[in-house]
This record gives structure tokens, C-alpha cells and sequence, in this order.
């Protein structure tokens, strides 16, 4: 027994030796963004964190990167102080999650610690900073309500409501992972259930947009937010998506016409003649102080002073201003005095 005992213990320590030096190899560079992506959802091959708790920042970083095989850089650029960045990499700690979990979490928390975010570039990951991500997805649009509800980002809404609404929408595009895929002619229902798993959010298709299901879909995302990547695709799809809650769902567009009618034109009537707006007051009391400073009239030229000297002739701009007046007051123009002192003959 002795024997096979010790062929069992060389056998497990060359398997062992032979981990090990595979987890040593360098990780071949990735080929696109979507290939970086990918890897991002596997777990690390090795544990960085069996030897002692906590790391710092940029060590964590560091390790990933070569877990990934692409670069990971912080963009300096976009962070209000650069000094600042370094030192939170020398020094922030990080408690990473379990080791089987994806190489995205790890550097999701590694991120989280010091409040940046990261995207997906060609050949590399580039950190950068949360008010440069907002300013990013800040022009994502909302997906429409089942109900025919307003959009977030209305501006009607009173300041309040809008600062509500800001930040929800904000909140949204933060907590919701970013979409970097590529599909080439896959079916829509598979699609779905990636991002659906991707997202931990509900994406359904509803009554006749069923018989979608089956549409091959060829369409690539990067580092496009949630709600973003739904409407793109229903948009390939030939459907709409619309918001109901927590929850996304496809409908055909005729069924979306009959949620959301579009509100009748109302014509004018062709039999009323146009109004004639009435003479601006304060206008006409601007044109007609400028007319009397500028042609060396009387003050009041209702009342003539008969020792008064002659009139100079008339220039081009006392021309002007009579111009000016006999529109107004056929009520023909809307111009303000500081238009009019812009103005040069």
C-alpha cells in the first residue's frame, strides 16, 4: 500500500505544480471589446486574496488586469484632481467578494470603494469617474410607459418634480449594468434572456409580439446602458418596448398605437381673419424718444415752437425710425429698444 500511496502523493503534487504554473502563464491579449467583456464574466483563475484580506486599490487593479490580459487604465483626464487619484490607489483598501465570483465584480467593488466607474474600450478597460459617467449616460433615453405615463425627463415638470425624476433616472443608469455584446443572427428570445440574466431585470414579450420570437437579431452593444440596449433592439426588431414597473415588455407597433392614440391636429379656421396684433406701448414709447433724439426734434412735436430753427433734413436713420413706427402701429413688428440702438444706418 505504501507504494501506491506515495505514486498518489507525487501525482497530486505534479498536478498541483502544473496549476500552478498554467495560472503563471501570461493570458493571451483579447481581440475586441466584446472578447474583454466575456472575460469580465468569468471568475479569476487565481486567489489574490487568500493570503491576506485586503488589498490595495492598485494592486487589485493590477492583478485583474493581468487576470484579463488587457490593460487596465485610469483616465487622469477625468477626475478633478489627479494627486487625489493617485493617492486613493496607493492607499484606499479593498475587501473583494468571494473568489468565485466574476473578474466584473471584483473590479465592480474595486471600483465602488473609490467611487469610479469603468467602460469597455477596444483593447483595454479605462476607469474613470462617476461624474464622467454620469455625464456619459445622461442623455439615455426612458423607455415609455405601458400606460402612456410621462417620461422622466420632461421638462414641464415643476423644479421639484424634475429633480426627482433626475435623480431616479440617474440612479437607474448607474445600478444598471452596461450592455457589451455582440449578436450575429440570433434569435430575439435568446437575446432577451441574455440581458434579462444580464441585468436582473423582467424582459418579456407580450400578446401578438410573440410571433417575434424567433427573429434572428444582428446588432452590437458597447457599453450602452440598459435601457438604451431595449430600445435599440426593439427598434431592430421592428417592435416596441415599453416600461410597466420594474419590468420591460415588447408589443407589436399597432398595439402600441392603440395605448398611446396620437391626439388630433386642431386646424385653424379658415373662415376667421387673422388678428392684427395690437401696438406695443413701451415700444412706441422707445420709438418715439429715439425719434426725437435722433432728428433734434422739439420735445413734444405735437406743439411746434415757431422760434425754433428749421429741421436738419432728414438721415437715413430718422428714415428708419418713421419706418419703424408705421409698422408698429399697423402692428407688423416686435423689436426692442436695445435692437434698435443696435442697429446702424
Amino acid at each position: 500500500m505504501r507504494p501506491v500511496a506515495l505514486v498518489l502523493v507525487l501525482m497530486a503534487a505534479v498536478a498541483g505544480n502544473a496549476v500552478a504554473e498554467e495560472a503563471k502563464k501570461p493570458v493571451a491579449a483579447p481581440k475586441d471589446a466584446f472578447e474583454i467583456a466575456a472575460r469580465l464574466q468569468k471568475p479569476p483563475k487565481a486567489d489574490l486574496f487568500q493570503e491576506q484580506p485586503t488589498w490595495k486599490l492598485g494592486l487589485v487593479i493590477a492583478f485583474l488586469s493581468d487576470e484579463l490580459g488587457a490593460p487596465i487604465l485610469v483616465d487622469y483626464r477625468t477626475f478633478p484632481n489627479a494627486a487625489d487619484t493617485r493617492t486613493m490607489l496607493a492607499e484606499t483598501d479593498v475587501r473583494p467578494p468571494d473568489p468565485s465570483r466574476s473578474v466584473e465584480l471584483h473590479l465592480a467593488s474595486a471600483c465602488h470603494a473609490a467611487q469610479w466607474a469603468f467602460v469597455i474600450e477596444k483593447d483595454h478597460i479605462r476607469i474613470i469617474d462617476n461624474e464622467a459617467w454620469n455625464e456619459m449616460t445622461a442623455d439615455a433615453p426612458d423607455l415609455p410607459d405601458l400606460r402612456g405615463g410621462l417620461p422622466l425627463d420632461k421638462k414641464h415638470l415643476l423644479p421639484e418634480e424634475q429633480e426627482k425624476a433626475d435623480r431616479t433616472k440617474a440612479a437607474r443608469a448607474k445600478w444598471l449594468p452596461t450592455i457589451t455584446r455582440k449578436y450575429d443572427a440570433v434569435p430575439l428570445k435568446d437575446v432577451l434572456a441574455e440581458l434579462q440574466e444580464r441585468a436582473g431585470r423582467t424582459l418579456a414579450l407580450a400578446g401578438a409580439a410573440q410571433k417575434a420570437a424567433d427573429t434572428p437579431i444582428s446588432v452590437s452593444f458597447l457599453n450602452a446602458p440598459f435601457e438604451s440596449s431595449v430600445l435599440t433592439l426593439g427598434e431592430v426588431a421592428g417592435l416596441q418596448p415599453l416600461r410597466n414597473g420594474t419590468v420591460s415588455i415588447f408589443v407589436t407597433r399597432d398595439r402600441y398605437a392603440e395605448l398611446h392614440p396620437k391626439k388630433a391636429a386642431v386646424k385653424p379656421a379658415t373662415d376667421a381673419a387673422p388678428a392684427t396684433p395690437a401696438p406695443r406701448p413701451e415700444i412706441m414709447f422707445h420709438l418715439s424718444n429715439l425719434y426725437r433724439e435722433w432728428s433734434s426734434a422739439a420735445p413734444d412735436p405735437g406743439q411746434p415752437n415757431p422760434n425754433a430753427p428749421p429741421a436738419p433734413a432728414e438721415n437715413k436713420a430718422v428714415k428708419e425710425l418713421k419706418r419703424l413706427m408705421v409698422a408698429q402701429l399697423k402692428g407688423d413688428i416686435l423689436r426692442t429698444r436695445a435692437e434698435l440702438l443696435a442697429w446702424e444706418p
